[in-house]
């Protein structure tokens, strides 16, 4: 296998194929050098997508818990087929994360179903007081990111993780810049 076929397989065929070889006590750095690429270039390949080399059995697993953290990409003119593959890259990663925030949503939902198997009843009633996805309208923000830390009181920050269940499909980042923005946009 040469490294055009390698790149054109998917991510889950591309880790099944390391783990095999792994396996079969073929280090990363040697598959990789059969193929001409290096082993950085895949492991980087498989991190940013949340799969981690597990040390002790030296096969790539998913890393429960990953949530992946966009860069900002600097492209120049010469770079706008490394831009596209960048952006389709953010695409399929944030459509990872919006699935993950699904996943994580409907468990807790069939753990409270568990728990409480009277509530599995939903009334009409019940629906209608449910929000709607359309209610809130999320803003794109292209600019850099920098990361900081606040303390929040516990009401707000409980009041602000309901919201984040409610809309799954947003990241909290995208939900907490646009509150933001719009309370600045507001009282500024």
């Amino acid at each position: 296998m040469d490294k055009n076929e390698f790149d054109n397989l998917s991510i889950n065929e591309q880790l099944e194929i390391v783990n095999s070889e792994s396996s079969k006590g073929i280090s990363l750095n040697k598959f990789a050098q059969s193929m001409g690429v290096t082993e950085s270039k895949i492991r980087k390949r498989f991190n940013k997508l949340g799969y981690f080399k597990n040390k002790e059995s030296g096969l790539y697993e998913f890393r429960e818990g990953f949530e992946p953290t966009p860069k900002s990409t600097k492209t120049t003119s010469k770079n706008t087929s490394k831009k596209q593959t960048s952006s389709e890259d953010q695409n399929i990663l944030e459509k990872i994360q919006q699935l993950e925030n699904e996943l994580k949503t409907l468990k807790l939902e069939v753990e409270e179903l568990k728990n409480n198997p009277n509530k599995s009843e939903i009334t009409k009633e019940d629906n209608c007081d449910k929000k709607q996805p359309e209610n809130l309208v999320i803003r794109d923000f292209n600019g850099e990111l920098k990361q900081i830390s606040y303390r929040y009181d516990l009401e707000v920050l409980e009041a602000f993780e309901k919201l984040c269940t409610v809309y799954p499909h947003f990241t909290k980042q995208k939900i907490l810049n646009t509150l933001l923005m719009e309370a600045i946009e507001k009282y500024l």
